[in-house]
């Protein structure tokens, strides 16, 4: 597995495509809060999508459900990075996003 750094200027454009990509498909979410607590916060559902908040630019949304009106969103307000892990095949398996306040956000694809 591989981790690649996706360039501030670049995550509007990256996370649309990788939404494109992956929407429908079964994740997990674990979360890390800043105090190093972890949970997993969703699991077994389908990706809606991840953004980013071009209004306030560094707020990233990840949406989780089966349907629009009866999901989750789990919002990074100021993220610092955001990382895609790939496998050798170069699938993408995993997006990691860090917030200003230590907290991590893990989105795990489940494999097909």
């Amino acid at each position: 597995m591989t981790m690649r750094e996706i360039p501030r200027d670049r995550w509007i454009e990256d996370l649309d495509h990788f939404s494109r990509e992956h929407t429908g498909r079964i994740v997990r979410l674990l979360v890390t809060g800043g105090d190093g607590g972890s949970r997993t916060e969703v699991r077994n559902l389908p990706l809606q999508g991840i953004s980013v908040d071009s209004t306030r630019g560094s707020s990233v949304g990840i949406m989780i459900g089966r349907q629009p009106g009866d999901h989750v969103t789990h919002e990074i307000p100021n993220a610092r990075t955001i990382e895609i892990e790939r496998s050798e095949t170069g699938a993408a398996r995993a997006v990691r996003v860090q917030g200003a306040d230590g907290s991590t956000a893990v989105l795990e694809i489940a494999a097909e």
